[in-house]
């Protein structure tokens, strides 16, 4: 069992009474919405931030992905598969048991153009955004491409230092 010791408890010959982690080789264990995990595979990059140093990021890897889903918690029935990540790098700092939050990168372009999901507003099948014209906005159409729970990015209707309201101004 994983119980630690208490004064008076026995142990005996070859039973472990310590265990030393090895800290040149960490890895984060985090749970994934079972409705997120098929976009999971094993090799994706991970940029990690320890919730108590949240200034810092650390690179990591997908290592393994769980075959059975768990429950989120005890009093929970939402399922979530646990999914190993292991970091690429060491740091004083990193130490077994801290909270970690963890992005998984399924894709990543570079060089385009992006605005907050926050600045995009939907009619229909139709994305806009309110670009600022003079002392007002007005409603401008946009053509978008892929986006992450942050950010999408603008392949059309938009250009470099022109700016964007995030609420509707009307």
């Amino acid at each position: 069992s994983n119980n630690k010791f208490q004064i008076g408890d026995q142990c005996w010959s070859g039973f472990p009474i310590i265990q030393l982690p090895d800290l040149s080789s960490l890895k984060a264990t985090v749970k994934i919405n079972e409705v997120d995990v098929a976009k999971i595979s094993k090799g994706l990059k991970v940029e990690i931030k320890p919730d108590a140093f949240s200034d810092s990021v650390f690179s990591g890897t997908v290592n393994s992905i769980a075959n059975l889903a768990v429950n989120k918690d005890e009093s929970s029935k939402i399922k979530v598969f646990p999914v190993e990540i292991l970091l690429n790098e060491s740091d004083k700092n990193l130490l077994p048991g801290l909270t970690v939050s963890c992005r998984i990168i399924m894709d990543k372009v570079e060089d385009v153009l992006y605005i907050p999901l926050d600045a995009l507003f939907t009619e229909g099948d139709n994305n806009f955004v309110y670009k600022k014209k003079g002392t007002g906005y007005e409603k401008a159409e946009i053509e978008t491409g892929i986006n992450n729970t942050d950010y999408i990015v603008v392949v059309n209707g938009l250009k470099e230092g022109e700016e964007i309201a995030l609420v509707n101004p009307f």
